[in-house]
Formats: structure tokens, C-alpha cells, sequence
């Protein structure tokens, strides 16, 4: 059963909407969005999943999935 996600962008307002399959990792939806080099999490407050995650487990249908660059996750 596949699930639905929003990846947010941080700093650009862009919201993209993806249909993720058991097994998917996180390292894998940075690469096919094209945001190498960001970094994911569940919400402005959580911490980051590594590329190797399996984002199918991470989260629930429906949920958003956060991306930011290294200098905006740390607020400078």
C-alpha cells in the first residue's frame, strides 16, 4: 500500500506531493526531487532522518515531510 506525502521546501514555499512505497528510503526521495544535500524531517521541531531511513515507516499517510539546507536547519 503506497502513501501519499507533502515535502515541504524550506525558504522557497514549495510544497511537492509524492506518493512514497513500502521500502522507500529518504535518501532516495532527495535524490528523485532533486534536493541532494537537504536534509528531512517529520517538522520544524524534530530531528533529521538520515538518507537511510525508510521514510514509508517514518511517517503516516497524509503527512508533510520537512526539507532544509544544513545553514536554514540551524538557523543562521
Amino acid at each position: 500500500m503506497k502513501k501519499n506525502v507533502a515535502l515541504v521546501v524550506a525558504g522557497s514555499g514549495e510544497i511537492r506531493d509524492l506518493t512514497i512505497s513500502p521500502g522507500t528510503k529518504v535518501g532516495e526521495v532527495m535524490t528523485a526531487t532533486g534536493l541532494q544535500g537537504y536534509l528531512a524531517s517529520k517538522g520544524p521541531d524534530q530531528p533529521f532522518l538520515r538518507p537511510e531511513d525508510d521514510l514509508y515507516e517514518a511517517v503516516t499517510e497524509g503527512a508533510k515531510v520537512y526539507a532544509s539546507t544544513p545553514a536554514e536547519a540551524g538557523g543562521r
